[in-house]
């Protein structure tokens, strides 16, 4: 066991270092190109589309164009090009249109743009995430070879022992559904952002739900799970859907509970998820969750990590806010809170500790690049939640 304990001490400093050298790099990078862009990209002829993230003024947009930018383009003749630029100045986001060929500027139009195209450049939403993560999960339930792919629930377990990975997983989905209070009596549950099915299967299985739908938006999960669903002949009772949590396809008032696991910090935004939770339950109906959330940053260093997490994990930063903002923002929704509790202690430390002493899990089919750029995962301050809040009554 001491063993274990020096080994995991040095696979943690030394992930710590790698992500400190990537943060550096990245932030030189960025520094060397006047922060002005960070990708490049064709899309067409005589014109520059540039996503400007965050810039104080048109002016200074302006300025910093007409000073920096078609120098550092490289030569494409009248080829256009998409850059996405990520400056630290504070005020809206702005589109600029520049007609012109390469080298030169005829006009230029500044307009707002749409915060959600800015999420991540490197997933379109979170369902291109675990289309890329599922193929490989951090490990199986051995039982039936369901992926798993949650931080899981560690209280009394080992995080030193790799089948309690799975123990821990299937300890965090009975702790959301019972506080449920799933039963036979629930006409409808749906499960938000369901993965690979576990939830919606459990409480079909373990709770007697009768009817229970997932809703998921990443092809491969959802093939995935409706074929598990198949093979445990539970299809009259479970199915798996693709639909936006942002965008329920369910009547008003129709859903006597609702599940969201380790999902909602993805949606975007997780504001109007509540909106949606709130309209689509019956009154009295019980929202439980569970879900990670990545505080604002309180230094450059966090800054920088929390924007390759962004990318890499596509996490809308209309979701980086703390626990006290999140509990108000579901009271805000409509909704009267039953228990909220911060569950850190029983997650982080035990999720890091498997993952530093189980590196091949987190290897096997994963793209070294974006492993590196989740390194960050191990150390930014995200904390861990659950929460059961329910539509009043009188709703």
């Amino acid at each position: 066991m001491n063993q274990l304990l020096v080994i995991s001490m040095l696979l943690f400093i030394i992930a710590l270092t790698i992500c400190i050298i990537f943060c550096i790099v990245n932030y030189n990078n960025n520094n060397n190109n006047n922060n002005l862009f960070s990708k490049i990209t064709k899309t067409g002829k005589n014109t520059e589309q540039l996503a400007v993230g965050q810039l104080t003024t048109y002016d200074d947009v302006i300025n910093k164009i007409n000073n920096n930018l078609f120098s550092k383009l490289p030569k494409s003749g009248e080829t256009a090009e998409r850059l996405g630029l990520y400056n630290k100045l504070k005020k809206n986001d702005v589109v600029l249109e520049i007609g012109g060929n390469i080298g030169e500027v005829s006009s230029l139009k500044a307009t707002r743009i749409d915060s959600k195209k800015l999420v991540s450049n490197t997933f379109e939403n979170a369902g291109d995430l675990y289309n890329f993560m599922g193929k490989a999960p951090l490990t199986h339930n051995a039982q039936d070879n369901v992926p798993l792919v949650n931080m899981g629930y560690w209280k009394g377990l080992n995080a030193f022992v790799e089948k309690d990975f799975t123990k821990s997983n299937y300890a965090l989905f009975q702790l959301v559904c019972e506080k449920a209070q799933l039963s036979k009596n629930d006409a409808l549950v749906v499960d938000i952002g369901c993965g690979f099915g576990n939830v919606a299967i459990l409480a079909a299985t373990d709770f007697n739900c009768p009817n229970v739908i997932g809703v998921n938006i990443s092809e491969y999960q959802i093939e995935h799970a409706n074929n598990t669903i198949t093979r445990q002949n539970l299809a009259s009772q479970v199915i798996i859907k693709n639909m936006s949590a942002t965008d329920l396809k369910f009547e008003d008032n129709t859903i006597d509970k609702m599940l969201s696991i380790e999902s909602a910090f993805h949606f975007d935004s997780r504001d109007d998820f509540f909106r949606e939770a709130y309209r689509t339950l019956k009154p009295g109906g019980i929202l439980s969750l569970a879900d990670i959330i990545y505080n604002e940053p309180r230094n450059a260093f966090e800054t920088r990590t929390l924007k390759g997490l962004q990318d890499s994990l596509y996490i809308p930063s209309t979701n980086t806010y703390n626990f006290e903002t999140y509990v108000n923002k579901i009271k805000n929704a409509g909704f009267e809170i039953v228990e909220a509790k911060n569950i850190t202690s029983d997650v982080r430390f035990h999720f890091r500790t498997w993952a530093l002493t189980h590196p091949i899990n987190l290897l096997i089919n994963h793209k070294i690049s974006w492993i590196i750029s989740t390194l960050g995962f191990m150390v930014y301050p995200w904390e861990y939640l659950y929460l059961v809040a329910r539509k009043p009554i009188s709703a």
